[in-house]
Parts: structure tokens; C-alpha cells; sequence
């Protein structure tokens, strides 16, 4: 059987120790990394939705404003003043 002195001893938990930081370092970091890209992905999806949602409401509301045109004249036409 093989005898470990303590010097190797510690120096193997040493190792250990160092790979197993680095280890959780590099998984946090690449984690934080996805999340921060997934995030952003997700914020640039919802201004586009945004922007569509806005899109439509100039449109109704363009129609609204032609409609609100429309009802002045007739109602100028039929009795003869805008009141």
C-alpha cells in the first residue's frame, strides 16, 4: 500500500480545491451570461411587440379621426352648425 505523506496530502485537497473553485467559476459565468442574453433577447421581443401594439393603436385612432371628421360634416350638413 502506498503511503501519502502529509505534504501530499494537502497539496491533492490544494488541487482539488482550486479545480473545484474554478469549476463553479466557470459555470456561474457562463450561466450569468446566458441568462443576461436570454433577457435581452426577451426585451428585444417584447419592443417589437410593443411597437406593433402602438402601430395598431395609430391606426385605429387614424381611422377615429377620419370618422370624427366625417360625423362633423354630416352634422353640419343636417342642421346646419357643428353644436
Amino acid at each position: 500500500m502506498i503511503e501519502v505523506t502529509e505534504p501530499q496530502v494537502w497539496t491533492v485537497i490544494g488541487v482539488l480545491a482550486a479545480a473545484l473553485f474554478g469549476t463553479i467559476t466557470v459555470v456561474t459565468s457562463v450561466l450569468t451570461h446566458t441568462i443576461t442574453v436570454q433577457i435581452g433577447g426577451l426585451r428585444a421581443e417584447m419592443v417589437a411587440r410593443f411597437d406593433a401594439v402602438d402601430a395598431r393603436f395609430e391606426t385605429v385612432n387614424a381611422r377615429l379621426e377620419a370618422l370624427d371628421r366625417d360625423v362633423q360634416s354630416l352634422t353640419v350638413r343636417v342642421f346646419g352648425t357643428d353644436h
